[in-house]
């Protein structure tokens, strides 16, 4: 797992508000957790949230047929709330944003599966119930959220990849 960050990477991210680190993850890496995620996903059947409490299944809606989506899989793999839970991660993380701490919200997987309905644009954040600013010292808006992805697979710009806005 790589666990440094340069500075200028560090000021990439905070100019442009992404940033793509190569190579977050070696190839076993890639491949344990890429292993664990589906295994996971295989065992919740058409559960959508693992762990006790939460009884959403998947149906045959269009929404439901876009992605095969899974909540919590740490709650039922080990290997990923190793991954989630990884404190060198979390350091370059704090190191990324210029903070002391993160907090998980939830871990998703999300699958595109073949011949799968198409994926509308879309704004996931303002369904997030903890979506709000703060104000920094300088008196401009910050946001509180963020978001992490790690692809378990290659993919070709071409195929339509995931795309952040301001």
């Amino acid at each position: 797992m790589r666990t440094e960050i340069s500075a200028g990477e560090i000021s990439n991210y905070r100019t442009n508000g992404f940033l793509i680190l190569r190579a977050l993850l070696d190839d076993s890496e890639v491949v344990e957790l890429k292993t664990a995620v589906l295994a996971a996903v295989d065992s919740m059947g058409e559960r959508k949230i693992a762990g006790e409490g939460a009884d959403l299944t998947a149906t045959d809606d269009y929404y439901d047929r876009i992605f095969t989506q899974r909540l919590n899989l740490w709650r039922i793999s080990e290997v990923v709330r190793c991954y989630l839970q990884a404190e060198r991660l979390g350091r370059l993380l704090c190191d990324l944003e210029g903070i002391d701490g993160v907090r998980v919200w939830h871990d998703q997987a999300l699958i595109k599966e073949p011949f799968a309905n198409a994926t509308p644009l879309h704004l996931d954040n303002p369904y997030w119930s903890f979506t709000h600013s703060t104000r920094s010292p300088s008196g401009s808006r910050s946001r509180t959220r963020r978001c992490r992805t790690v692809a378990c697979v290659s993919f070709p710009a071409a195929t339509g990849s995931l795309v952040t806005t301001e």
